[in-house]
């Protein structure tokens, strides 16, 4: 079903539906649908949705119960087949199928003037091609070959024709402009003019053509004028098809996803496979998130990017927070941004790029990533990530999944250390969901001495004297280094500067992250951060 649908293009087929349902509807007494939306809607009506149908209905293996979700449907969509199936015969009736998609354009056989102006048409493409004929018959006569002459409608070459009527004719012996104008230029009655001279020919009119080309140009204005309010009946009409058409681009676009799910699953043998999640509810001890070798959904696809997959273990009352640190382009945004993907893709039925991942259901996914002011409305970095953690806090439940990217940046390291740390602290011991927080404070990790629940962990890296080399390897036990200066370097800062962060950082040693996160919270008696 999935080939039938998506890479036999049964649902590329289809335009945005919904976009073109959105035509038909009258705003202040207007539509904005014109003949070109009156075709589209007949070639979903007549092709497009008949298309999806007959995939549907005809699977390869019927009596699968994987089959029979998608029962409904599919009866939901051949009762939709039916009803658009006058929607169709309306758009026949009054497009001129003969000459669609080429050109769009109502029946004659509606109206007196429109039929007389067709023949009008009719003579003009008549006069048209006789040019044609009669330029390139000159020109065989003159060379010896014929079919040198082209003729070529507005829009086929992506210049002006404004000059010509909307026709011209091309030599495609570029250099023969000379011989043209010798040649043509003896019958005075041809009136040649050469329009431009480009690489793949000579681009000229004749008097006749001219002369044909204005004459159809006119007639088809008035044609367009004539069926201005004959296309604005029509589309009154398929106002009542709205529903319908609605209903089947919600339908064709939860089909879609299905389908793109299915594809996913087959691909066992595609960059380490998707697995088949377990999903639990429970809230108590050894429920949680327990998924091994995972990737990152769309990370893994990027050009050039071999992904080290890496686990998640966030169990209830054993490991459920998650303390990330590690270097500056480690790899920790990744890594926990990563497990938002999976889970939100295991509750809406997908399988997941991973070994194996066993997940209890969350009812909520509460993220606090990035850094950004709200200049608008006078809100900055700071604050923006301050009340995006009052939120998150006041939403949350302890079956929730909290992902926190950094916290504490736009403020004092005190102050910011002190606030990361008292949430941290309130996720624990109020909430206690799982959580995944990244951080560059690595005092923190001297939560996991005094809570149990809290475990440790960082993203590798291979370091040194001339370079920074990242693993991206997710392993136990906390990182006290960031490797600010190596990544600098990498970004190629000035050496001036570099040097003389170095020389700083080392006069800086008596305050070293290891030394503070031994001391423990910053609530404590000895602490040098104040309470919080």
């Amino acid at each position: 079903v999935a080939d039938a649908l998506r890479g036999g293009a049964a649902l590329r087929a289809l335009p945005d539906l919904e976009a073109l349902a959105g035509r038909f509807v009258s705003t202040n007494g207007k539509r904005r649908a014109g003949l070109k939306h009156l075709y589209e809607a007949y070639v979903v009506a007549s092709q497009g949705l008949p298309g999806v149908v007959a995939a549907l209905e005809d699977p390869a293996n019927p009596a699968d119960p994987a089959w029979s979700p998608l029962d409904p449907r599919v009866e939901s969509l051949r009762e939709a087949a039916a009803h658009l199936s006058g929607l169709a015969d309306l758009v026949t009736t009054v497009l001129d199928m003969d000459a669609a998609p080429r050109e769009l354009r109502v029946r004659a056989s509606f109206d007196e003037d429109l039929e007389e102006l067709s023949h009008t048409l009719a003579e003009a493409d008549a006069a048209i091609q006789a040019a044609h004929a009669d330029v390139d018959a000159r020109w065989a006569d003159f060379r010896g070959s014929s079919g040198r002459v082209k003729l070529e409608a507005d829009g086929e070459t992506g210049g002006s024709m404004a000059a010509s009527g909307g026709y011209q004719f091309r030599l495609v012996d570029a250099n023969h402009e000379k011989a043209l104008r010798m040649n043509f230029d003896a019958d005075r009655r041809l009136e040649v003019k050469v329009l431009r001279i480009l690489k793949n020919g000579v681009y000229f009119s004749t008097r006749a053509l001219r002369e044909a080309a204005a004459a159809r140009s006119e007639a088809g204005k008035e044609y367009e004028r004539c069926s201005k309010k004959i296309v604005e009946q029509a589309t009154e009409v398929v106002e009542t098809y709205v529903p319908v058409l609605e209903g089947v681009a919600a339908a064709c676009g939860e089909l879609d996803v299905l389908a793109g799910f299915a594809e996913a699953a087959s691909a066992a043998d595609c960059r380490g496979g998707y697995c088949r999640p377990t999903l639990t509810d429970g809230d108590g001890e050894g429920y949680g998130i327990d998924i091994l070798q995972a990737r990152h959904p769309c990370v893994e696809l990027q050009d050039g990017v071999d992904y080290i997959p890496n686990d998640y273990r966030l169990l209830n009352d054993k490991s459920s927070f998650l303390l990330v640190t590690g270097p500056n382009m480690g790899g920790k945004s990744t890594y926990i941004r990563a497990l938002g993907s999976l889970v939100a893709m295991a509750q809406v039925g997908s399988f997941l790029p991973a070994a194996s991942a066993t997940i209890n259901i969350v009812d909520r996914i509460l993220c606090r990533v990035g850094a950004g002011d709200l200049q608008q409305q006078g809100i900055s970095t700071f604050m923006a990530e301050m009340l995006e953690s009052s939120s998150m806090l006041h939403a949350a439940t302890p079956r929730s999944l909290i992902i926190i990217d950094e916290l504490g940046r736009g403020t004092s390291t005190f102050d910011g250390y002190g606030i990361a740390w008292a949430i941290s602290e309130y996720i624990v011991r109020k909430l206690g969901c799982p959580t995944l927080f990244a951080t560059h404070f690595h005092e923190l990790t001297a939560l996991e001495q005094q809570e149990k629940c809290v475990r440790n962990v960082h993203v590798s890296a291979h370091v040194d004297s001339s370079e920074l080399t990242f693993l991206y390897n997710v392993e136990e036990g906390p990182c006290l280094e960031s490797f600010g200066i190596q990544v600098a370097e990498m970004a190629r800062v000035p050496k001036c500067v570099i040097a003389d962060a170095k020389r700083k950082a080392a006069e800086l040693e008596n305050f070293s992250y290891k030394k503070r996160s031994q001391e423990g919270s910053p609530t404590g008696e000895d602490s040098t951060v104040p309470t919080v």
